[in-house]
């Protein structure tokens, strides 16, 4: 399976060339190699303010260190032994570090299929995972994303949760798994789409399974160590007075205390598990209750925090509004028409609509043994991310494991169904799956579409803006562009900070690069420009925008005003873009006010 994997990432890598020439694939791996460029060049550990974003006083990013770690470290060997410069070394370590990840992950959920199916349903497992063009497309060479990492820990938290809840295992599976999904909220408070069904599936074990102690225990000992792991990330990434703040978007006090309350529960619900099934149920639904009751009097906002931050309309810390409506893959999936529908169960995928069924048939076959509690930890992880996916495009990844885990189970079903002779009559088509089924759906599913159109891609303006700029310059010069979507790539190619990027904490930036394409006159513009102490500034001719208005004006060759020069462009260039620089003296001090 592996070497069909190597292959499909192969095929990716020499398929589509971006990495080979130096490129990434999108917005995000350019803001991450940034930020990890910032960090080898001195930046504080802890402190999560990029510069070279929403400029001029940089974006507070929602990302933490440990893929940071995982890239600058390689990166750093690639440096000192290979003599690679830091853009070159970067550039190779963020790009390959997903396709690594991902590879371990499909390694992983074949080792986690094995404790729920049959091998010929843990193979097929192993192949859903690989062959889900979504995670595939999140993991590809050129992504230097942490989507590959988070469901990689998720995947090893299952791993470990359903070892744990196998026959006599000893205490370390537990620990494993709550270290494992600990990690992942490290990662991406996203993960706990993970932790939450692992924690769950020991509750299920400790009201019906056949050794309810062991199963609280184990849960015991999941949560304190997924919230030691909680702990040590709020210690080592913040600063002391941020430590403590109410955020969800990030791992912080919220994630923690909710850890803590589910080992308390754990904690009070073990010593009852002599109790008959139905006084536990009854007694773990008020412990429950009661720490739930409990945790929401200290976080009031706990609740709507951990299903949407964006409903908490603020940014953790300060007054500006979160823009979770202007990010793409933070949109809900549509069923209001055929088109919106086809294209949802598209994103879902076969394996989910399959999986359901069937691990509703398995699970209520198995309700009276000790295979119920693995099966509900999967089919809560599969619900959890199926609502979390219909609520917002990005959690297709996360629907990408469970829905592989219980669509394998098919197999199983056909087997029990099939007498041998026949059953004889499967192996070779499911073996023709195996080889065959990653091939044909990861190139045609993993593509996606630009974000912006290929006319205005930053990279080769950036190299111009290179040799016209001074690379030691300190501050850099500050570039307001029409399109956020190229900051990223911008700040990275190029030595300047830019005003958009698009990113839920930026909504100030966001908002003033939307105003900058839809300003109606000069004054407004001007005042844009003034208020993000713009030295530069660039359009791309094909970028969206009104029809009229000082942008229109500008791209259809109207004289620029007196506080702009035209930069000269070469042909090519000149075709796609125009650049202006500032001329600071000339903005006029009543036309600097906003809008």
């Amino acid at each position: 399976m592996l070497i069909f994997a190597v292959g499909a990432h192969l095929g990716w890598l020499f398929g589509r060339g971006e990495l080979l020439s130096g490129l990434l694939t999108d917005t995000d791996s350019y803001t991450r190699l940034v930020r990890v460029r910032e960090l080898w060049q001195g930046a504080a550990w802890t402190d999560p303010v990029t510069p070279s974003f929403s400029a001029p006083e940089g974006l507070s990013l929602h990302w933490t260190r440990v893929l940071d770690v995982l890239i600058l470290a390689p990166a750093a060997l690639l440096h000192g032994l290979a003599g690679l410069s830091q853009e070159a070394a970067l550039t190779w370590a963020g790009g390959l570090i997903s396709p690594l990840l991902h590879l371990l992950l499909v390694l992983a959920a074949y080792r986690a299929a094995r404790l729920i199916w049959p091998l010929p349903g843990a193979w097929l497992a192993a192949v859903f995972v690989l062959s889900s063009p979504i995670l595939f497309g999140y993991s590809a060479p050129g992504r230097a994303d942490h989507h590959a990492l988070i469901v990689l820990c998720g995947t090893l938290c299952l791993w470990a949760g359903l070892r744990a809840l196998r026959g006599r295992r000893p205490p370390a599976a537990g620990w494993a798994a709550g270290a494992a999904g600990g990690l992942g909220v490290w990662v991406s408070p996203e993960a706990l789409l993970f932790l939450t069904p692992v924690l769950a599936g020991f509750g299920i074990g400790w009201l019906a399974g056949p050794r309810p102690a062991s199963a609280a225990a184990q849960g015991l000992r999941a949560a304190l160590a997924a919230a030691a792991v909680l702990l040590l990330a709020i210690l080592t990434e913040r600063a002391q007075a941020a430590r403590w703040i109410i955020a969800y978007d990030v791992v912080a006090l919220p994630h923690l205390a909710l850890l803590c309350g589910q080992a308390l529960v754990f904690a009070l619900v073990l010593p009852a598990s002599r109790l008959s099934a139905r006084a536990r149920l009854a007694l773990g639904g008020a412990v429950a209750a009661a720490v739930a009751a409990a945790l929401l009097s200290a976080f009031p906002t706990l609740a709507p925090g951990l299903s949407d931050p964006a409903l908490l309309g603020q940014q953790p810390g300060g007054p500006e509004p979160l823009a979770f409506a202007d990010v793409q893959e933070g949109q809900p999936l549509s069923f209001g028409s055929w088109p919106d529908a086809m294209a949802a169960l598209q994103v879902l995928g076969g394996t989910t609509l399959l999986g359901l069924p069937v691990l509703a048939l398995q699970a209520w076959r198995m309700r009276r043994s000790a295979r119920l509690a693995p099966l509900a930890m999967v089919g809560v992880m599969l619900l959890m991310t199926l609502f979390a996916t219909v609520s917002a495009l990005r959690f297709a990844a996360d629907l990408a494991l469970p829905a592989a885990l219980a669509a394998a189970g098919f197999t199983v079903l056909l087997a029990r169904r099939f007498q041998p002779r026949v059953q004889a009559l499967l192996r070779p088509p499911v073996a023709l799956i195996v080889i065959l089924l990653p091939v044909l759906t990861v190139p045609a599913g993993a593509r996606e579409p630009p974000s912006s159109p290929a006319s205005c891609a930053a990279e080769s303006i950036a190299r111009l803006l290179v040799v016209l700029l001074p690379a030691d310059a300190d501050p850099r010069p500050i570039l307001f562009s029409d399109d956020a979507n190229a900051g990223p790539a911008l700040a990275w190619f190029a030595p300047v900070r830019v005003v958009g990027a698009p990113y839920h904490r930026g909504a100030a930036a966001l908002a003033d690069t939307d105003r900058l394409v839809v300003a109606s006159d000069e004054r407004e513009a001007q005042a844009l420009i003034a208020r993000r102490q713009a030295s530069l500034l660039l359009f791309c001719r094909d970028r969206p925008g009104l029809a009229e208005g000082f942008r229109a004006a500008l791209l259809a060759g109207a004289p620029p005003p007196a506080w702009l020069a035209p930069i000269a462009l070469p042909e090519d260039l000149a075709q796609r873009f125009q650049l202006w620089r500032v001329l600071p003296d000339r903005l006029g001090e009543a036309s600097a006010a906003p809008p």
